[in-house]
């Protein structure tokens, strides 16, 4: 939907231009400016009451990242493996050996996100930088930036991770998943 990427910024410029009329009937005493406050506000507030209702597959998808990352921080493996596709079998024992090995601290940010959902809202593809400190017994700890693509597809009505890739922060190159980079 073209129209949900437009009702924030739409909402956030009725607000102003609401604001912007109410200080101009005040100023020049006439009450007509305050009927076109009102308008602007409804019209903002409408805009902004979509754009919390309409939820996108984009959304839907970028939840999921987020919780799994709350389970990864978590350690819950079973959480976090749920995420994934059953055929995803070398990525889900990529993750399961990745936890068993390691903690993550709760200082996990995400960022940069993109997220592209293409044939019909059943393919997604969610790209993101992940920075946290990562604590691994023969190691010690790490404070460890990543770059990630996560390939997601609609199985049964949920999205399921079918595929994983992982990238150097710096050079964007691709790099194992469990690489000590």
């Amino acid at each position: 939907m073209w129209l949900v990427s437009y009702l924030m910024p739409l909402a956030i410029v009725m607000g102003a231009l609401a604001v912007a009329c109410a200080v101009w009937a005040v100023v020049s005493g006439r009450a007509k400016f305050l009927a076109v406050a009102a308008v602007c506000f409804l019209t903002g507030a409408g805009a902004f009451g979509a754009d919390w209702y309409i939820v996108t597959e984009a959304e839907k998808v970028e939840a999921h990242v987020r919780d799994l990352a709350e389970a990864v921080v978590a350690g819950d493996s079973e959480k976090a493996l749920s995420y994934f596709s059953v055929t995803a079998i070398p990525e889900r024992l990529a993750v399961a050996t990745g936890m068993s090995m390691a903690t993550f601290d709760d200082d996990l940010s995400l960022s940069d996100w993109s997220t592209v959902v293409t044939a019909n809202d059943t393919q997604a593809v969610s790209g993101f930088r992940a920075n946290g400190t990562i604590r691994v017994a023969q190691i010690g700890e790490l404070y460890k930036p990543s770059m990630w693509e996560l390939v997601w597809r609609k199985e049964a009505g949920e999205w399921k991770i079918v595929d994983v890739h992982r990238f150097d922060p710096i050079t964007e190159k691709p790099i194992g998943l469990l690489d000590r980079r």
